[in-house]
């Protein structure tokens, strides 16, 4: 069978607006196929105890601002989730394919993180980045370095992602490799295109070959924001 074309589609992760602009992002790509980087074991989580586990965690801090403390739960209850959400009920209203790719070890990594002990000494830095306005400004200039990069793929662009990697990004020899394998099985199991929903971190280029969009570049997918629409 003739390889599908993939579309990685990155999301900022702490986006105020990831859901809408989700929304018309599927809605523009139209895919044959979805994909979202998690896996089906984080997806029950998250259609299960995930709700309530992130509001317990939430409400476990003391001296949250009570506007910041909105904007959170604003984001627990409509953004933090959408990359599932938004891709499932697409698929649904379209009665087209939609899998869960993610490395199963991504469910124990989540509930960790929710259900450890919190440390109240984050709670300072919770109330200055946290806000609303800062959610905003934060995840408009990292679609437009994402975008930047992604239009201009010269050797400029290609050395600032290889910096940002080695800056911020973990040295993990097994990083997005279930992922990337699940991809390549499907891009020759199915028809049409294949819009990937994932973060933007994993579309890097990178020399240390890592990244998703390093793990299949020789299925030639392309990449983009889910702000370019």
């Amino acid at each position: 069978m003739k390889q599908s074309h993939i579309h990685l589609l990155g999301t900022a992760g702490e986006d105020p607006r990831e859901h809408e602009r989700l929304q018309k992002a599927l809605q523009m790509e139209k895919p044959d196929v979805i994909t979202v980087n998690a896996s089906p074991q984080l997806v029950k989580y998250v259609d299960t105890d995930w709700l309530s586990d992130s509001l317990k965690r939430l409400n476990g801090y003391k001296g949250i601002k009570p506007k910041v403390k909105s904007t959170i739960e604003h984001m627990i209850r409509n953004i933090y989730n959408c990359g599932v959400i938004v891709s499932r009920n697409y698929a649904q209203e379209n009665k087209i394919p939609i899998h869960f790719v993610g490395d199963p070890r991504d469910f124990s990594v989540v509930k960790n993180s929710l259900t450890s002990p919190h440390q109240q000494s984050k709670v300072d830095q919770i109330n200055e980045y946290q806000t609303m306005e800062k959610l905003l400004s934060l995840s408009e200039n990292r679609y437009n370095t994402f975008q930047m990069w992604f239009s201009n793929p010269d050797w400029v662009s290609t050395f600032m992602m290889h910096d940002y990697v080695q800056r911020f990004l973990p040295d993990q020899p097994e990083r997005e490799l279930v992922t990337a394998e699940n991809l390549r099985k499907l891009a020759y199991q199915v028809r049409g295109k294949i819009v990937h929903v994932t973060c933007l971190d994993v579309l890097t280029d990178d020399a240390r070959g890592q990244s998703l969009y390093e793990r299949i570049r020789d299925l030639q997918p392309t990449r983009g924001t889910i702000a370019d629409y």
